[in-house]
């Protein structure tokens, strides 16, 4: 299992993304794992209220209606710039 973080998604808007999975809990170890929970609201990622000016990657997964869900999720500057379904 190891070390996580958990990311909440309030709402994403994307062509890739399935608007059925806002509202879901994602896990993800790209963030120096240490079990912090983040929210990706209005297609930014939030950490304590604050938006965080992360770039890079982010592979998320979760498990929901006995199936595995698994996005990559590109940042710049704490914005969403792409998403492809993994």
């Amino acid at each position: 299992m190891g070390v996580y973080d958990t990311i909440t998604i309030k709402s994403i808007k994307h062509k890739n993304f399935n608007q059925e999975h806002n509202g879901l809990e994602f896990q993800t170890k790209d963030l120096e794992p240490n079990f912090n929970t983040f929210t990706i609201d209005k297609n930014h990622l939030h950490f304590k209220n604050n938006i965080l000016e992360y770039s890079g990657d982010l592979d998320l997964i979760s498990y929901h209606s006995s199936k595995f869900i698994e996005y990559r999720i590109s940042f710049y500057l704490g914005q969403i710039t792409d998403i492809e379904k993994i």
